[in-house]
């Protein structure tokens, strides 16, 4: 279950949020309730929410400064993951600087708005919670085969069976359809993605027991194997 941070000046504003949140979405918690900016901080770095939603300014502080006062840990952490209320028109160019704002919101806006939005943010955070368990198990996949973590091309590996099992990328040439994409998230030079790829590739092979070619990779053990080999191998466990 989701925790969800309710940060509003006014107590009654928050008291209707977290009626109409406890009524529509029952899969979150609301596990706090602050009433200024001092208040956000120190519970955000006491607790972990995996959302809030917040009034853009308070009496102390605006979430400006609430932002320059956050490590940069918990502004990723809270990247994209807040529903902010706001009182004038003038406040969203601030809001389009911030990269915390997933949605935002007037005053004057149904409840039934900020609830719909939250459904939408809690249905990204556990797509994205999805797409990290399979990650770890791709992860675990290629060190139990020999590939080393400390090698660049282990984690391209690992996004490119990424992109086939979740995503849905097709396999057959990963040089057109999943390399490049993998290149783009990595923001490297597509050939630099193909040869630590096969670098890394080379090196597991050299750890890799003979009896893990045969059972795990379905083929010969005098063959050496082909990063698609490992990609494809996995990508099918995966689905």
């Amino acid at each position: 279950m989701l925790n969800l941070l309710i940060a509003n000046k006014k107590l009654q504003n928050s008291q209707d949020l977290l009626n109409s949140i406890s009524q529509y979405i029952p899969n979150i918690r609301v596990a706090y309730l602050a009433k200024n900016g001092d208040e956000i901080l120190r519970a955000i770095k006491r607790y972990h929410f995996d959302i809030i939603v917040s009034d853009y300014e308070f009496p102390d502080y605006n979430w400006n400064t609430i932002t320059e006062k956050m490590s940069e840990y918990l502004q990723n952490r809270y990247a994209k993951s807040i529903i902010f209320l706001i009182e004038e028109s003038t406040l969203l160019e601030d809001l389009n600087k911030n990269d915390l704002v997933f949605d935002s919101f007037f005053y004057d806006e149904f409840l039934s708005k900020i609830v719909d939005s939250l459904k939408k943010l809690i249905d990204t955070k556990k797509d994205s919670e999805n797409t990290a368990n399979v990650r770890v198990k791709i992860i675990n996949e290629l060190q139990n085969i020999g590939y080393n973590l400390s090698h660049n091309g282990t984690h391209y590996i690992a996004e490119s069976v990424l992109l086939i099992a979740a995503f849905k990328y097709d396999s057959e040439n990963l040089s057109k359809t999943v390399y490049p994409k993998v290149s783009q998230i990595y923001n490297k030079d597509l050939n630099n993605i193909k040869t630590n790829i096969i670098t890394a590739t080379d090196a597991a092979y050299k750890n890799m027991n003979k009896e893990i070619i045969k059972k795990y990779l379905k083929i010969p053990d005098n063959i050496k194997p082909t990063a698609k080999m490992v990609i494809n191998t996995i990508s099918k466990k995966l689905e």
